[in-house]
C-alpha cells in the first residue's frame, strides 16, 4: 500500500505536468507544419502562426484545459481520503469525457461541421481516449482500495487498458475512415496530452510493474499512431488539404495571400478606390441570359407600362416555407401565389447579411461589386454616393419610388447608410430600443396607403416593401401553436409575415391592378438553428443562410417552376431590360461590366459572397455542385448538393480530380473580383446618436 500511496501522490504534479507539457508540443508540431508549407523563412510568419496557436490551446481552450486541472485537483484530493477513491475514479472517468468533448468542440469550430449525430460519437471517441489515460492514472490511486480484492484491481486495471485502447481505435478511424476531412490542432492535442501523461506516470512511478505497463502503453501509442499514417486506406493524403481550414491554416493563408499581392497593392483589404481592371464582357447579354435562369418575357412587355413591387422579408429561410414543405404549412399566401407565378426553389440572396444584400439587390451587382463603405462590423456599412441603383434610374424615366419597411432601433440611419436616400418617398416605422421587434402590420398598413395614393394618381411606381418578423428574436402569436423552441416561433413567425404579405397582394390585385403589376418576393437572406454550428444569420455563405423564397409575377408570363441556381440579384437587371431608356442603359452596363464577366470567368457560377475584414468568404453554386471558396486561404470546399443538400461532406480532400475541375473557376472568380471589386474597408462610422 506504501508503493500505492507514493505512486499515487506524484500523480497530481504528473498530470499538471502534462497539460504546458502536451500543449507545447502541440503548438511546436501545428507551427513546424506551417512553417514546412511556407515558401521560405519568414519570422512574421512563425510569430504570427504561434500566436494562432497560443490562442488557440490558451484562450479558445481555457475551458477544458480547466477541466484538465481539475481532474489532477480531484487526484490529489483523493490522496488524501483513501475512503473516497473509487468516487475519485469515477469523477476521473466522467471529467475525462467531458475533456474530450469540450477540446473538440473549442478547437474545431472552424471547421463548421453540421452533423451532430457524428459530430458527438466524435467528440466520445476523445473522451473515451483522453479517458483511458486517466482512468489508468486512476487505477493506480484506487489500487489501494482494492488491496484486498486482487481480483477487482486486476479486472480495473484490464477495463482501463480496454477502454483507452478502443477510445484511441475509434477516435482515429472515424477521423480518418468515416469522416476523413475532419481534422484540427484538438486531436494532436489529445495525441499529446496522453502521451505526455503516460511518460509522466511512467517517471513517477515507483513500482516497477507500474513503469513498464506506461512505458508500454506508451509506446503502442506512438506505434499505433505511427503505423496510421502508413496504411494507404486511412487516406491520410487528404489532411493537408483540410488542415488548411484551421485556424492556423487560415493564418498562413492570409499571411501567403498579402505576400503576393504586396507588389500590386493589397486587394483582399482595399482601402481607397481604384480604378477597375476587369474587362468588360460583350456577350454579357448572352450569358446573363443562359446562366440567370430567368425565362424570355413575353414579346410584348414593357417595363414602362407596369407597376413594379418589390417585397423583401428579413430572415426568410426556402427550407421553411410551404413552398419546400407544403405539410409545415407556414406560408399558404406563397403556395397560392405560386400558382401564378414563376417560382425559383434554388434561389439565394447575394449575402447573408441585410446591408450588403440589399445594398446589392439595389444596384443590381454582387456585394464586392456594390460601391459600399465596409466598416468593421461588416453588417453595417454605407452605400456611396456614386452607386448606381435600381430606384434611381427608374425615377429618371418617370417613376414614383418609396419604400416601406422597418428601421429598428434607427439602423438605417446609424449603421445601415446611404440607402435611405435612393428613394424619394419612405415610410420606415420607427421601433423604439426597448420593443423586439417591428410590427409588420404597421409596415403593411402604410405599403397600402402608399399603392392606393400612386394608383389614385394614375403615376407609375416602383416600391420595396420590406419586413422584418422573421428576424431573431422570434415571437409567438398564436397560443394553439407549438412555441418551445425557437425553430417553433419562427415559422409562427413565417405565418405572421405571409399574413401581411396576403394584404398587400390583396391590394395590388385589386380593380385588376395585377394586369399592370410586376411583383417579386423574396428575402435579404436565410436563417440559421445550429447547422455547421451557427444560429441566425451574418456568419456563413452555406445554403441555409443565402437560400431564400424567389417568387416573380410578370402580367402575360406564364407560371412555371425553375429548379436550377438563380439569385435574386438578377430580377431587377431582367426587368430593366425592357425598361424606359435610362433603367435599360444602366442594366446593360452593369450585365456587361458586372454579371456577364462573373459568368464568364466562373463558367456560370450563382454567387454569394460574405465581404469582411476578417472573412472574405464565397459560394459559386452550380446545378450539381456548390463550391465554398475562403479567399483569405485560397481553399475552397466542395459538396455535391444532389447527394448532400445540407452540404455536410466536403469532397474537395477525398478527390484531386475534383479539385482540379474547379480550380480554374475559382482563379477565374477570384481574378474577376480583384480586378472589379468596389467596396472598400472604413474605419467604424461615426455615431448619430
Amino acid at each position: 500500500m506504501g508503493q500505492s500511496s507514493s505512486n499515487a501522490s506524484g500523480l497530481p504534479r504528473a498530470l499538471i505536468a502534462a497539460l504546458p507539457l502536451s500543449v507545447a508540443v502541440t503548438i511546436a508540431s501545428e507551427l513546424a507544419q506551417v512553417l514546412l508549407q511556407a515558401p521560405g523563412p519568414d519570422m512574421a510568419l512563425a510569430f504570427g502562426a504561434a500566436s494562432e496557436l497560443t490562442w488557440a490551446f490558451l484562450v479558445t481552450a481555457w475551458l477544458p484545459c480547466t477541466v484538465l486541472i481539475t481532474q489532477a485537483g480531484v487526484l490529489a484530493w483523493a490522496r488524501r481520503r483513501p475512503t473516497h477513491r473509487r468516487g475519485a475514479a469515477v469523477a476521473v472517468l466522467l471529467l475525462s469525457l467531458l475533456q474530450g468533448g469540450l477540446v473538440h468542440v473549442a478547437l474545431t469550430a472552424e471547421t463548421q461541421l453540421g452533423d451532430y449525430s457524428l459530430l458527438w460519437f466524435v467528440t466520445l471517441g476523445f473522451g473515451v481516449m483522453q479517458a483511458g489515460a486517466f482512468v489508468a492514472a486512476g487505477s493506480v490511486i484506487t489500487a489501494a482500495a482494492f488491496d484486498s480484492h486482487p481480483r477487482a484491481r486486476l479486472a480495473l486495471r484490464r477495463g482501463a487498458a480496454a477502454v483507452f485502447a478502443l477510445g484511441a481505435a475509434a477516435t482515429w478511424m472515424i477521423n480518418y475512415v468515416w469522416y476523413p476531412s475532419f481534422y484540427l490542432p484538438s486531436e494532436a492535442l489529445s495525441v499529446f496530452v496522453l502521451l505526455c501523461a503516460v511518460t509522466a506516470f511512467a517517471l513517477v512511478g515507483t513500482e516497477a510493474r507500474v513503469r513498464r505497463t506506461m512505458l508500454v502503453s506508451g509506446g503502442a501509442l506512438i506505434l499505433f499512431c505511427g503505423a496510421g499514417l502508413l496504411v494507404p486506406s486511412l487516406r491520410l493524403a487528404a489532411r493537408p488539404s483540410v488542415y488548411q481550414h484551421s485556424a492556423l491554416g487560415r493564418a498562413l493563408g492570409i499571411r501567403q495571400a498579402l505576400a503576393r499581392e504586396a507588389e500590386r497593392g493589397t486587394r483582399l483589404l482595399p482601402e481607397a478606390s481604384r480604378q477597375r481592371e476587369l474587362r468588360p464582357d460583350p456577350d454579357g447579354l448572352a450569358r446573363f441570359a443562359e446562366f440567370s435562369r430567368l425565362p424570355p418575357l413575353p414579346d410584348d412587355f414593357a417595363l414602362g407600362d407596369h407597376d413594379v413591387v418589390y417585397i423583401l422579408s428579413e430572415s426568410f429561410r426556402y427550407e421553411e416555407t410551404s413552398l419546400a414543405d407544403p405539410s409545415l404549412e407556414t406560408t399558404p399566401v406563397l403556395a397560392d401565389f405560386a400558382r401564378q407565378s414563376m417560382t425559383f426553389s434554388h434561389a439565394t440572396s447575394p449575402s447573408i447579411g441585410t446591408f450588403p444584400s440589399l445594398t446589392a439587390l439595389l444596384s443590381m451587382t454582387t456585394p464586392s461589386f456594390a460601391a459600399v463603405d465596409v466598416p468593421p462590423s461588416f453588417w453595417t456599412g454605407r452605400l456611396r454616393a456614386d452607386a448606381t441603383t435600381a430606384p434611381e434610374v427608374l425615377a429618371e424615366d418617370g417613376y414614383e419610388t418609396f419604400w416601406a419597411g422597418h428601421n429598428f432601433q434607427g439602423v438605417f440611419d446609424t449603421a445601415l447608410l446611404g440607402v435611405r436616400e435612393r428613394f424619394e418617398e419612405t415610410h420606415l416605422i420607427e421601433i423604439p430600443h426597448d420593443e423586439p421587434t417591428p410590427n409588420d402590420e404597421d409596415i403593411a398598413n402604410a405599403a397600402i396607403a402608399t399603392i392606393r395614393r400612386h394608383r389614385a394618381a394614375d403615376r407609375r411606381f416602383f416600391g420595396l416593401i420590406f419586413f422584418s418578423a422573421p428576424h431573431d428574436a422570434y415571437r409567438a402569436h398564436d397560443p394553439g401553436l407549438p412555441s418551445a423552441r425557437p425553430i417553433d416561433r419562427y415559422r409562427q413567425e413565417l405565418r405572421f409575415v405571409d399574413e401581411q404579405i396576403g394584404r398587400v397582394l390583396d391590394e395590388l390585385q385589386r380593380d385588376g391592378g395585377d394586369e399592370r403589376t410586376v411583383v417579386i418576393i423574396s428575402g435579404d437572406h436565410g436563417e440559421a438553428f445550429g447547422e455547421h454550428r451557427f444560429d441566425y444569420h451574418s456568419t456563413s455563405v452555406h445554403q441555409e443562410q443565402s437560400r431564400v423564397p424567389l417568387l416573380v409575377h410578370v402580367p402575360g408570363l406564364a407560371p412555371a417552376e425553375v429548379h436550377l441556381p438563380t439569385s435574386n440579384t438578377y430580377v431587377l437587371p431582367w426587368l430593366l431590360l425592357r425598361g424606359p431608356r435610362a433603367a435599360r442603359e444602366a442594366a446593360e452596363r452593369v450585365i456587361r461590366e458586372d454579371l456577364g464577366p462573373l459568368f464568364r470567368d466562373t463558367e456560370g457560377a450563382v454567387l454569394v459572397e460574405m465581404v469582411s475584414r476578417r472573412y472574405q468568404r464565397t459560394a459559386l453554386r452550380y446545378p450539381h455542385y456548390t463550391l465554398i471558396h475562403d479567399l483569405f486561404g485560397d481553399v475552397t470546399r466542395i459538396y455535391d448538393t444532389d447527394r448532400d443538400p445540407g452540404e455536410q461532406e466536403d469532397l474537395g480532400p477525398l478527390d484531386p480530380g475534383l479539385r482540379q475541375r474547379f480550380r480554374a473557376r475559382i482563379e477565374g472568380y477570384r481574378r474577376a473580383r480583384f480586378e472589379g471589386q468596389r467596396f472598400v474597408f472604413i474605419e467604424p462610422l461615426p455615431s448619430r446618436r
